[in-house]
């Protein structure tokens, strides 16, 4: 509840909530993506016009040199490709930039719990920060290249944005309880440790009920077409290694996998979240293993020997997953 963290990967599942509830644009006439149909090539590469001194600008995606192909939303959530959700970025900076609009996919992730505390009964929670222009022009933080600019936020910030990287930090709590939203169609719950209280003979319980918050419009598609992306992730996708012998009913968990991007001297932060049952929703788990490498490998076998007790099977070994973002 306090320590923050880039959500990392996991938020493209909120990105993937907006892109299809919005209909955010993606960019044209950039080599590799195909706006009209809404897919990328995920080639490990993403090439945006050169700077005004000729300098290229080449982000690479995290499973570079190799290539996983042309993606739509539902092989770019389950393959974490960044170049996707990179591009649903830079769409919505050069068609709403200056403009109401240009927060769109942070007004949803503010409704989905991140920036505020979630109000469980515990002290010290943190907040997190998410990231805007307005936050950037007032913030000291930033250094003195960007202060000089007209404004210090950059399309480059909201892409990084979209897959929960660059300024954007959160609690553990904070992405379960994101989960949850999209999970549950759109209600956002305040959590709670404490379930009820016991006179001193133990008698007369009270219940605590969980409090709604707020809620946010998510259509049944949507919900429906993220749950089944979030069970591509387990069976074919970044977390397939983690959960190959998850053992009976493996199709009704997901989940996405999550790498957060450190200091230079630091190890990535290895995250996963889980999901279950997909068909009717009940636990949502969050795994984060601090300084853990890649989530793939590291935190979600540890997600997956959880859901196995909550789903009835038993706990298998925590072995290394495969190496994904």
């Amino acid at each position: 509840i306090s320590g923050l963290y880039p959500p990392a990967s996991t938020f493209k599942a909120i990105t993937y909530t907006v892109i299809e509830e919005e209909n955010l644009p993606f960019p044209d006439e950039i080599e590799g993506i195909d706006p009209t149909n809404r897919k990328v090539h995920c080639d490990g590469e993403l090439r945006l016009p050169d700077l005004e001194d000729g300098s290229p600008q080449i982000k690479k995606d995290w499973y570079y040199p190799r290539a996983i192909g042309w993606l739509d939303i539902h092989g770019a959530l389950a393959r974490s490709c960044n170049i996707f959700f990179w591009s649903a970025g830079l769409g919505t900076w050069q068609k709403y930039q200056d403009t109401l609009r240009e927060n769109i996919i942070q007004d949803w992730a503010r409704s989905v719990g991140y920036g505020s505390a979630t109000g469980i009964d515990l002290s010290n929670e943190a907040e997190g920060v998410v990231p805007t222009r307005e936050l950037f022009e007032e913030w000291p933080r930033l250094d003195q290249g960007r202060l000089d600019l007209g404004s210090p936020w950059l399309g480059g910030d909201l892409m990084d944005f979209a897959i929960g990287q660059g300024a954007f930090t959160s609690t553990p709590l904070q992405v379960a309880v994101s989960f949850a939203v999209l999970a549950n169609g759109g209600k956002l719950m305040q959590p709670r440790v404490v379930r009820s209280v016991l006179d001193n003979d133990g008698q007369g319980a009270r219940a605590i009920p969980s409090k709604l918050v707020s809620e946010v419009e998510i259509s049944e598609e949507t919900r429906r077409s993220l749950l089944d992306d979030l069970g591509r992730v387990v069976s074919s996708g970044t977390a397939r290694g983690a959960f190959i012998d998850f053992g009976p009913g493996l199709e009704r968990i997901g989940g996405k996998t999550g790498t957060g991007q450190t200091s230079a001297n630091r190890d990535d932060h290895a995250w996963f979240v889980g999901v279950a049952p997909i068909d009717d929703p009940q636990y949502v788990v969050a795994v984060l293993i601090e300084e853990g490498g890649s989530g793939g490998r590291i935190a979600a076998p540890v997600a997956r020997h959880i859901l196995q007790y909550l789903m009835g099977n038993e706990p298998t070994p925590i072995v290394a997953g495969d190496d994904a973002d």
